[in-house]
């Protein structure tokens, strides 16, 4: 047994020092961030031009340029959020929950309401892919209003406000429900 345990704390000093000290190991970040970016580290500069004749996409992006939609991962019942409170919905699947003057945190991940109701106001922080939509949406409305670009501070969380005038059930999935589904 001796042999077997120290051969086996060899391995795992072995182990570790290799991929710590020698760079043998490349961590999945970095990996996922090298394969997008040039030799220099910044994206690559492109220019692509696309007529209605092609019917495809001037410039092709690997499935590293889409961002993954976590799945459902917790399931809760009769929640109830009030006067401030907050939760983050990406992930959730929530049953028959209540939102009172409550803050609502989401980054893009899938979610899905089955008879929630919402009073009083109700503020949504969109945050990560889910800003970026939004921001997306925001410049869109302005290219149809003919309205200025507007202004997005980066790394920070977009927030948008409903009041609700009178209580508001309803039943509600998000469209992409994560891997495979």
């Amino acid at each position: 047994m001796t042999k077997v345990t120290v051969a086996f704390g060899s391995f795992i000093v072995g182990a570790v020092f290799g991929s710590l000290f020698l760079g043998i190991h490349t961590s999945t970040l970095a990996q996922a961030r090298s394969s997008s970016l040039s030799s220099d580290g910044k994206p690559y500069n492109m220019v692509g031009m696309i007529d209605e004749a092609s019917k495809g996409e001037a410039v092709g992006f690997s499935p590293n340029g889409l961002p993954n939609v976590p799945p459902i991962m917790m399931r809760v019942s009769r929640l109830k959020i009030t006067n401030g409170g907050s939760q983050t919905i990406d992930g959730l699947l929530c049953d028959n929950c209540e939102f009172h003057d409550a803050t609502l945190k989401y980054s893009g991940g899938a979610f899905q309401f089955t008879n929630f109701k919402f009073t009083g106001t109700t503020k949504v922080e969109v945050s990560g892919a889910a800003a970026n939509t939004f921001a997306f949406m925001r410049l869109m409305n302005a290219i149809a209003a003919g309205s200025p670009a507007p202004k997005v501070e980066p790394n920070k969380p977009l927030e948008q406000i409903a009041i609700a005038k009178v209580a508001f059930t309803a039943s509600l999935r998000s469209p992409f429900i994560g891997p495979g589904k």
